[in-house]
């Protein structure tokens, strides 16, 4: 049991948002040398600012935990992230990203947006929305080999229910989310 309890505390670590995240940036900036300066910009303003906001906050205790876990002090997290993707898309936008950075920038900025909504009212799971969304931006950005990622999301949503840190809805809403998202932004910068 200790095992599997600790496979689940790995998994949840390598799905946290911010982790993820920076795995993904990381690999776009080789894929996409010319890139990697506006690349290491979005990744700063989209996940390290907010990571740096958290840190901070639990210094301060605003906020308890990494995970943000409580839904009262997500609803005074979020709003700062929601504030960084707001910036990276601006960036991203104004900056004239190449198409997959956009993707990439303006697909997680809706994502916490939304996230950041419905958290008001429901604990969403993060974890596995996030996870889930960069796993099809991969696929799209970085095409079939990418689809050795498929695992994660049901992998990162078999932890966060081992740890119990969310119920089976949560999880399936997470990753829902996460697939909506990424799509719908898709749709929209191909047009």
């Amino acid at each position: 049991m200790r095992t599997v309890d600790a496979l689940a505390r790995a998994l949840s670590v390598i799905g946290k948002p911010p982790v993820y995240a920076t795995l993904y940036f990381a690999i776009l900036i080789p894929v996409f040398p010319l890139d990697a300066g506006m690349t290491t910009l979005a990744w700063a303003i989209l996940i390290l600012a907010p990571s740096l906001v958290l840190f901070y906050g639990i210094r301060r205790g605003v906020w308890s935990n990494v995970e943000v876990t409580d839904l009262r002090e997500r609803r005074t997290y979020m709003p700062w992230t929601v504030l960084c993707a707001t910036a990276s898309s601006a960036v991203a936008l104004l900056g004239n990203f190449p198409f997959a950075l956009r993707l990439t920038v303006l697909g997680i900025a809706l994502w916490l947006l939304l996230s950041t909504l419905i958290g008001f009212w429901w604990k969403i799971s993060l974890h596995v929305g996030g996870v889930t969304g960069l796993m099809f931006l991969s696929v799209i950005v970085l095409g079939a080999p990418a689809l050795a990622l498929a695992w994660m999301p049901i992998a990162v949503a078999w932890s966060r229910l081992r740890l119990r840190r969310h119920d089976l809805l949560q999880v399936i809403g997470g990753g829902a989310l996460g697939t909506i998202c990424t799509f719908g932004v898709l749709f929209l910068l191909g047009r």
